[in-house]
């Protein structure tokens, strides 16, 4: 995805099973990703993002 979110912060959310992975270019204030039952909210902006859970379950970038 090139860009999520916009610059006023409204809240995006994308979402993908266990197994996914979110890739983002750049991330807007207010997006929210989440990886089966693993959520993140940027509070700032944030570019090359690659997310994916590690082999424990924990949410990594």
């Amino acid at each position: 995805m090139r860009e999520s979110g916009s610059e006023s912060g409204v809240m995006t959310k994308i979402s993908v099973p266990s197994n996914g992975k979110i890739i983002i270019d750049h991330a807007n204030e207010g997006t929210i990703i989440e990886i089966g039952k693993m959520k993140h909210v940027f509070h700032e902006g944030k570019r090359n993002i690659i997310a994916k859970l590690d082999k424990n379950g924990n949410l990594v970038f």
